[in-house]
């Protein structure tokens, strides 16, 4: 398409578009950036060839890394578009920032459309998906790029060219430290997808002597390993084999570190994410061949974005590709496939250049056939290698019925009389019990907000139930964190404090012995940004606020004045409530904005109502009113800000009785962790008489009773939201991606199912 034609494009003008150049970015541009230790490159020059206009369709985190890079190049424009434009072609080429399931969809159209696609990893869920992107980026002549820009690293590029002096390779390690204890794509596949994809490419890159050298060895395949001294992933590469593992960590800062280490015979290879990159001899001396430095991710994503640039302006082959691409749908289906039945599973190889007779996908069709002729004669059929990744299927909360237990005799009869949840004689807590279960498998869990929420829903369940089997779960995770020095109490885990719940039900005061000291150090240190509210402490210069963080840290304040009296804490509580609900609260609608400053511009306001956000707002209010006394002078203005939130929340209460992906937006799913918030909060509310039974009761009940339609026989949660830091758009949150037993509806929906038998015993409140 022409680059000639004026923009933005008619269809754009209903929102403005972010970034036009250096006016809208002023003060952003990576001109000037500090070179350390004369390891930093330059900036890769962009042609000055046939300007380009190029669309971001999504939400991404490099967005503003694409806005910096685009506003200091005279050859191309970046702007911000939705599904409509991108699928018109109003923009000669689009990066594609969507979620998983809807990437291949997407890139089909807009390749279409006549748009070259930049597009993250992996670009399919299926050998299918790849072909017809393939088959339609031929057709149209358009190019398409995969978003994998470790390659562009310095330490990388010099990696390569070291790679012959260390001789044959022995063994190739990918370590990636994380906050989670199990490996991160067991419990979240497209997580592990995002962070893992790239490395292997990356080793690929590294290892292999053409572009296509690995893709014709015949030994290629992977296997997943049951965690065992942290080996999760064993890959073959031809003759080259490859370890993946992941190494726990307690600090929430450090949530993607990797590296990779080359062992060769004559000498060995190190890279980090830093752009750090080491060589040893044999002996294992490391000397540092390119030292590290804090703008190295941004100057590879400049490379990658003016490769892809001149791709299309060009009409040469990207430096990571199609071909590329298709080695990272290979091995997420294999690795997904070897998760699930522990065996080692072969990836099929891709034959290019030869007539269609040879091409490989001739393998899946045949393998497609027989599993039509199968469905024939068979009831049942089993899964081919070849199968959609279901990573984003959606329950419709129908699963009720024999599928769950009934009531048993001996259960705690709730605390109203009359029971209308209990529909078709469904009991809350054996559901409830499923869940835990899946829970208590592990108690060798490390320190982390979705895991020890989910810790924090067995507390829930042992105050509803009163069986110990759920408290000495927890207490045998914390057996095991003070053995691995992970038991101090830290700030940092935003989001809960299993500390202080852990001291409410054994009133053992060695989880809270620093809390005071903790506490002071949390108000005194966090940042805060020019109006006083608390910022994220990650990037703290750029003064980002999430309403994720204000429930945490409002609780944590609240606690700290009930045990020390000093009401400042108080304040501090109340007045981070007000500003908050002054610069996100929705006049028209009455709920709340997810942050503010998470965009190109300091002062954007994410847009929407994201469900769980609505859930962590409430949150904060009910638990911090559990610790506000009632002669406090500012509790009536939190009880007024909790009432008022609430009488607007259950207006967005669908007729089954769920809240959706956007709380306000009945088109989104049913979203089953901020539903399970509200039923847990609101049943609190009740109990605690801050709300009108008669107004509310209803409402929860039903809340639950549709909540309860999402839970599977065997534990997994259906219809739960991806978590998500603000988003820029509606249509990002919408198509924010539900995978079926996501972490962050576990500890929620426990708390839901034991809320109503919990009787208002835990108000702290003084009188």
């Amino acid at each position: 398409m022409s680059a000639n034609h004026t923009f933005p494009p008619s269809h754009l003008s209903r929102r403005d578009f972010l970034v036009t150049g250096s006016k809208a970015l002023a003060g952003l541009s990576l001109a000037g950036m500090p070179l350390m230790n004369g390891c930093a490159r330059h900036y890769r020059p962009a042609k000055n060839l046939n300007p380009l206009t190029i669309g971001l369709l999504g939400e991404h985190n490099d967005f503003e890394f694409y806005a910096q890079v685009v506003q200091n190049m005279s050859s191309a424009s970046l702007y911000f578009i939705d599904t409509k434009a991108a699928i018109q072609g109003q923009t000669d080429a689009v990066i594609i920032a969507a979620p998983l399931t809807e990437r291949a969809a997407l890139a089909i159209r807009i390749l279409k459309a006549g748009s070259h696609v930049l597009m993250e990893t992996p670009i399919a869920t299926s050998y299918a998906e790849f072909d017809a992107i393939m088959r339609q980026a031929n057709q149209q002549n358009k190019r398409v790029a995969v978003a994998s820009f470790h390659r562009f690293f310095n330490s990388a590029i010099q990696a390569r060219t070291l790679y012959k002096g260390i001789g044959k390779i022995k063994v190739v390690q990918i370590q990636v430290d994380n906050e989670m204890s199990d490996p991160l794509w067991s419990r979240h596949k497209e997580g592990f997808l995002g962070m893992s994809l790239p490395l292997f490419d990356l080793v690929r890159w590294l290892c292999a002597k053409s572009p296509l050298s690995l893709y014709t060895q015949k030994n290629l395949f992977a296997q997943f390993v049951k965690p065992e001294k942290n080996l999760h992933l064993f890959v073959q590469l031809g003759k080259i084999p490859v370890l993946y593992t992941t190494v726990p960590t307690t600090s929430p800062d450090i949530s993607a570190s990797w590296t990779i280490t080359v062992y060769g015979q004559k000498g060995h290879l190190k890279l980090s994410a830093n752009d750090q990159l080491q060589r040893a001899d044999t002996a294992g001396e490391w000397e540092t061949v390119v030292a590290g430095y804090s703008s190295a991710y941004q100057e590879a994503v400049h490379d990658l974005l003016v490769d892809f640039i001149e791709s299309c302006q060009t009409g040469k082959e990207p430096e990571v590709n199609l071909l590329d691409g298709m080695a990272g749908v290979a091995l997420t289906l294999a690795a997904v496939q070897s998760s699930q039945s522990g065996q080692a599973v072969a990836m099929i190889q891709p034959f290019y250049g030869v007539d269609e007779d040879k091409l490989w996908w001739r393998e899946y069709r045949e393998l497609q056939k027989a599993r039509n002729k199968t469905q024939h004669t068979q009831s049942k059929p089993q899964p081919e290698n070849n199968t959609k990744l279901r990573l984003s299927r959606l329950s419709t909360g129908n699963l009720a019925g024999d599928d769950f237990e009934k009531v048993q005799t001996g259960i705690k009869t709730p605390w109203f009389e009359k029971t209308k949840f209990l529909k078709n004689g469904l009991n809350p807590l054996a559901i409830a019990d499923r869940i835990a279960r899946r829970v208590m498998t592990q108690y060798k869990v490390y320190p982390s907000y979705t895991t020890d929420l989910a810790l924090e829903g067995l507390l829930y369940l042992y105050d509803a139930s009163g069986n110990e089997k759920y408290l000495n779960h927890v207490l045998k995770v914390w057996q095991f964190r003070e053995a691995n020095n992970a038991a101090t109490l830290n700030w940092k885990i935003l989001f809960v404090c299993l500390h202080f719940e852990t001291f409410l039900r054994t009133g053992d005061i060695k989880y809270i012995s620093t809390f005071m000291e903790v506490a002071k150090d949390f108000r005194d240190t966090i940042p805060r940004d020019y109006d006083g509210t608390v910022a994220y402490s990650i990037r703290p210069e750029k003064k980002r606020i999430f309403i994720d963080m204000l429930q945490g840290y409002a609780i944590f304040m609240a606690r700290a004045g009930w045990l020390s009296g000093d009401e400042s804490y108080f304040d501090e509580c109340v007045n981070q409530y007000q500003y908050f609900r002054q610069i996100l609260r929705h006049p028209q609608t009455g709920l709340w904005h997810q942050g503010r400053g998470w965009g190109p511009q300091s002062q954007l306001i994410s847009p929407g109502h994201w469900n769980r956000g609505q859930g962590w707002v409430l949150r904060g209010m009910v638990e911090s009113l559990c610790y506000l006394p009632k002669h406090y002078s500012k509790q009536p203005l939190m009880l007024q800000m909790m009432t008022e939130f609430a009488e607007r929340l259950i207006t967005y209460q669908d007729s089954r009785g769920m809240w959706h992906q956007i709380t306000d937006h009945p088109a989104a799913y049913p979203e089953t962790s901020g539903t399970a918030m509200f039923v847990h909060y609101l049943y609190r509310a009740i109990q605690n008489g801050w709300l009108p039974k008669k107004t509310y009761l209803p409402v929860v009940e039903k809340g639950l009773n549709a909540l309860l339609g999402f839970v599977h026989k065997n534990g997994l949660v259906s219809n739960t939201s991806q978590g998500s830091g603000p988003l820029m758009t509606q249509e990002g949150y919408l198509h924010r991606p539900s995978v079926p037993g996501d972490s962050h509806s576990v500890g929620t929906t426990l708390m839901a199912c034991a809320a109503p038998y919990l009787s208002g015993i835990h108000s702290h409140v003084i009188a």
